[in-house]
């Protein structure tokens, strides 16, 4: 399991530096021949790490900042980003300390353009994925969104 901590980190960190190569080379590390559906599947589950990274960096953070980098951010999935979920590559809190808070707030930001397109307008309910509405789509991908999209989204 530290192997593929090891490579998520990998890929966060590929991401931080804007290396598209690393990147690349770390998704298919993480699941070798994905394919670009699946290179796109696991993008999106590091987009769900890194704001799990945000969320533990943040709630206890000294920051001076008017602005809360958790605003909009509920309880329930506070407490999935206390907790680890391997399959999803969620590592808990103990991976959150690979990074530091600022690390975890440029992944985020580099991760946010992707997250908008994993959401509707309004809540909905997709039963058998969720416990209450969200906004969250379960059951597509991102519409005219592709692996490049997103990596062209970090300048």
């Amino acid at each position: 399991m530290k192997a593929l901590q090891d490579t998520t980190e990998a890929a966060l960190r590929a991401v931080l530096k804007g290396d598209a190569g690393a990147y690349f080379a770390a998704l298919e590390a993480l699941q070798p021949g994905a394919g670009d559906d699946g290179k796109m599947v696991l993008s999106i589950y590091l987009c769900k790490a890194a704001l799990h990274l945000q969320v533990v960096k943040h709630e206890n953070a000294d920051t001076d900042t008017d602005s809360d980098p958790l605003e909009g951010i509920t309880e329930d999935y506070r407490q999935r980003a206390r907790s680890s979920h391997s399959i999803s590559i969620n590592w808990g809190p103990q991976f959150a300390e690979r990074f530091t808070v600022d690390e975890a707030a440029a992944l985020h930001r580099r991760f946010a353009v992707l997250d908008d397109k994993l959401q509707a307008d309004d809540e909905h309910f997709a039963p058998g994925f969720q416990a209450r509405p969200m906004r969250y789509f379960f059951n597509e991908m991102p519409a005219d969104f592709t692996l490049e999209d997103f990596i062209g989204s970090w300048n």
